[in-house]
């Protein structure tokens, strides 16, 4: 079976960033989230936010890595796949075109803020948007990635 790692990557605003925790780990069903990432955290978010996601992911007693980049997650987590969610593009693939692995881990990597990933955050993984919708939140973003994967692994069954 496949673990699922989240990463909320470039994250300023407390509320993204604690609604996306609370979301990513409200998830009970299969695919199982084995770890929630944060990378670039700035502003407020790293002020308040993280306290009360910390505080949030401990009570629940699930890991939550804070990390200074997103090649650090990469790195550390060695996800069999790494896909960023980006705004559709001639250089990104429609999310129903993903092949999640069956084993092993993936990563999946969402901005915590409007802009698009750096090129070297680029660099590390596939990219995928969702059809149809130009911005979702952080955590309307995890939930409906997980639902997708979801079916997706269901149908390689």
């Amino acid at each position: 079976m496949v673990d699922l790692v989240f990463v909320l990557n470039n994250v300023a605003s407390p509320q993204k960033l604690v609604d996306s925790v609370k979301t990513a780990y409200g998830i009970v069903s299969e695919p199982r989230i084995r770890a929630f990432v944060v990378t670039k955290v700035s502003g407020m978010a790293a002020q308040t936010g993280l306290p009360e996601a910390s505080k949030y992911a401990y009570k629940l007693g699930m890991p939550l890595i804070i990390l200074p980049v997103l090649k650090d997650a990469v790195e550390l987590l060695s996800p069999t796949k790494t896909i960023l969610i980006v705004k559709e593009s001639d250089n990104s693939m429609s999310l129903e075109e993903l092949e999640p692995p069956a084993e092993g881990t993936l990563m999946v990597v969402v901005s915590g803020n409007d802009g698009e990933f750096s090129k070297s955050e680029l660099a590390l993984g596939e990219h995928y948007h969702i059809p149809g919708l130009t911005y979702l939140t952080p955590s309307a973003s995890i939930a409906l990635l997980h639902y997708i994967i979801k079916k997706k692994l269901e149908h390689q069954i």
